[in-house]
């Protein structure tokens, strides 16, 4: 199953790499991709969405510290359904 990063075409078997990837080249983003809202803050408008939403919660991940172990198989296999990660 491969990752894709919610900002670009980045693919990634693991989830360390997507990790790495969207901090290093996504780190100054201000527009939400799950929604299309621009914020001044958004890890604070995934924070404030991730438990009631998936997809804002997988963006979550990658964005804030120490959350690897949040994303669980259970997410993993919820994402793959609704096309967030390949199969």
């Amino acid at each position: 199953m491969a990752l894709k990063c919610p900002f670009c075409d980045f693919k990634s078997e693991r989830l360390l790499s997507m990790i790495v990837h969207v901090r290093k080249k996504h780190r100054n983003e201000k527009r939400c991709p799950v929604c299309g809202y621009e914020f001044k803050d958004l890890l604070k408008h995934l924070a404030q969405n991730a438990r009631g939403d998936r997809r804002h919660r997988y963006v979550y991940v990658l964005f804030s510290r120490g959350s690897k172990s949040y994303f669980s198989r259970k997410i993993r296999k919820e994402l793959t359904i609704e096309g967030v990660v390949d199969a």
